[in-house]
């Protein structure tokens, strides 16, 4: 039956293309056409804004050294990618990095702030949980 139909759509169609008239089924064909175009450019359009967005950031240059006093664990970070870094606790910072970098009392970023420059001399920061680096 599904190729009966589609013989008879294709004859239609071959006889209102001679006649210079179209038909219903050439019409939505040829929306369907301009709708996919549309929609591909947008799909184009937020595909490039996407990829933007994902872009990944320059890492700060330098390194960081966090070092806890009391037990004299340090954590050493080189070229920081941007963003939140939990670490272990800490209270002296070197930021030997080309960026200041924002240190913080709880594990996410969140709450006691402290901006240590860049420097090569260790800055006494407290207890600190999380480092901040900017984009």
């Amino acid at each position: 039956m599904a190729g009966i139909t589609l013989a008879l759509h294709q004859s239609m169609r071959k006889y209102s293309s001679r006649n210079g008239a179209m038909d219903s089924c050439q019409e939505r064909e040829r929306t369907h056409v301009k709708s996919g175009k549309r929609l591909g450019a947008i799909m184009l359009a937020a595909a490039g804004s996407l990829a933007f967005l994902a872009a990944p950031a320059e890492a700060a240059r330098g390194n960081v050294l966090l070092t806890n006093s009391a037990t004299g664990l340090t954590t050493f970070i080189a070229d920081p990618p941007p963003g939140c870094h939990r670490t272990g606790e800490f209270d002296t910072v070197r930021n030997s990095t080309d960026v200041a970098i924002v240190v913080y009392q709880d594990a996410y970023c969140r709450v006691g702030s402290m901006v240590v420059q860049p420097g090569r001399t260790p800055v006494q920061v407290g207890a600190r949980l999380s480092v901040f680096i900017p984009r």
